[in-house]
C-alpha cells in the first residue's frame, strides 16, 4: 500500500498534472503542494482520531501495562502513512514496532485470554520484534 501511494503521489500524479502543463521552473512547487496537503492530513489525523503516541509512550505502556492500547493503532497508521508520503525522512520502523506490539498484546489478551502481566508483555515484545524481523 505504501509503495503504491508513494509511486502515485510522486510519479503518476506529477506526470498527469504537472508535466507539460506547468512551466519547468515551477515543478518544485509540486513538492511544496504535496507536503502542505499531507502535513495538514497528519494534523487532522491527530485532531480527529487522537494522539498516535510516540516511542516514549509506547515503551511506557509496555512497562506499565504490558501492552499498547489498540486505540492508538489507527491514528498511528494514518499519521505515519501521511508523514512518510509527505517525504518524512524517518522510515516506517518505529510506527510498525508500535502497531505490531499493540496487535501482539491484543492477541495475547483477547484470543489467548492471558491475564498474567509477564505473558502479555512477552507477546507484546514478540509482536514488536516481529516488526523488525
Amino acid at each position: 500500500v505504501l509503495n503504491f501511494f508513494l509511486d502515485f503521489i510522486w510519479h503518476t500524479l506529477p506526470e498527469t498534472i504537472v508535466v507539460g502543463k506547468w512551466h519547468e521552473d515551477q515543478y518544485w512547487l509540486w513538492i511544496v503542494l504535496v507536503q502542505a496537503v499531507l502535513i495538514t492530513c497528519v494534523g487532522l489525523t491527530v485532531v480527529f482520531m487522537g494522539e498516535p503516541g510516540d516511542l516514549p509512550y509506547t515503551i511506557g505502556r509496555v512497562h506499565a501495562q504490558a501492552y499498547i492500547p489498540m486505540n492508538h493503532v489507527s491514528p498511528m497508521v494514518f499519521a505515519s502513512l501521511f508523514s512518510i508520503l509527505a517525504g518524512g525522512s524517518l522510515g516506517p520502523e518505529a510506527p510498525l514496532v508500535a502497531i505490531c506490539g499493540a496487535i501482539g498484546g491484543f492477541v495475547s489478551r483477547r484470543v489467548f485470554r492471558q491475564h498474567h502481566t509477564n505473558v502479555v508483555r512477552k507477546h507484546t515484545l514478540m509482536g514488536m520484534a516481529g516488526a523488525l524481523a
